[in-house]
């Protein structure tokens, strides 16, 4: 039986990757790829991969076997790493949770941490919160906390999570003073958190307003309010704006905390396509203190 060789020819290599990663049991036979990659073409510019297949009963060679053996082999330890590393971080968290006296919950996408043993009272003034972005996505607490604690008192950490587990690249941290907190933005802004990976401090701004666009451009006011207030909670008002001629331009939605607005963003951009049939809204957070001009105050409700 004669073997033929088979080659795989694509510029595109990451249809490849993308034609092995949508497989639905991680297991695709080779004539799909090719037919996906190729059709009926078997042209020899840019080769990107070569396997020896014979064509008549579909036997992989034995070469390919060892290597496919040797992939799986190597994606089983890589696994067992992933799990170890994930178990010793669990572990470190949980340590800084006894020593530092404040509790870790997860609620929401987000795990939280404090606040500081022994509060008393309402939490700090927003002044008090700072942001922080490009967090490597398997650096957790018991690395921001040390960081951040070196400024002043922390009365708060809000780790954005995924639900894979990994952290989603940035948090909040609220100290007990606005001074810790400008003290923080100035010294920890650009901070190497990690070798080559530098963090960003900013303030935080207490966002509370979305914006809804892509509306209906006949839609009723009233029809809109209904459907945003039966989707999300403690709205504080709503604002239709409109063009000259009548046709809805967007919408500004107001919340009473930014915690309201945050919950209601996850709620509405999931169910974005159903709130109104056929209409694909774009739903996102809006500036904090610009309001649209030049167009027409529909309306606006307590």
């Amino acid at each position: 039986m004669e073997n033929n060789s088979l080659e795989f020819v694509s510029g595109d290599e990451n249809k490849l990757n993308s034609t092995i990663n949508d497989s639905n049991d991680g297991h695709t036979d080779i004539s799909t790829w090719y037919e996906d990659l190729c059709g009926e073409s078997n042209s020899k510019n840019n080769p990107i991969l070569y396997l020896n297949n014979n064509m008549s009963d579909r036997k992989w060679s034995q070469s390919c076997l060892i290597n496919d053996n040797e992939s799986h082999e190597n994606n089983s330890n890589a696994e067992m790493r992933n799990i170890e590393n994930q178990i010793e971080t669990s572990k470190q968290v949980l340590k800084l949770e006894a020593e530092s006296g404040c509790t870790i919950t997860q609620v929401n996408g987000q795990r939280k941490l404090g606040p500081p043993p022994g509060w008393i009272g309402p939490p700090p003034d927003p002044s008090c919160e700072i942001f922080v972005g490009k967090i490597p996505r398997n650096l957790y607490e018991h690395e921001l906390y040390p960081i951040f604690r070196s400024i002043g008192e922390i009365y708060e950490i809000r780790l954005m999570m995924d639900f894979s587990g990994t952290n989603r690249g940035y948090c909040f941290v609220m100290y007990t003073k606005a001074s810790d907190a400008n003290r923080a933005i100035k010294e920890l802004d650009n901070y190497e958190i990690r070798p080559g990976r530098k963090i960003g401090v900013l303030p935080s701004i207490n966002n509370c307003r979305l914006c809804v666009s892509q509306l209906p451009h006949n839609l009723d006011t009233e029809t809109f309010i209904r459907k945003i207030c039966d989707t999300t909670t403690e709205v504080r008002n709503v604002a239709i704006y409109r063009y000259p001629d009548g046709r809805v331009k967007n919408a500004l939605i107001s919340y009473k905390t930014h915690i309201a607005a945050a919950m209601g963003r996850r709620r509405l951009v999931p169910d974005r396509t159903n709130l109104f049939p056929g209409v694909d809204l774009t739903i996102d957070w809006a500036h904090p203190k610009l309001t649209p001009y030049n167009m027409y105050y529909h309306n606006v409700v307590e």
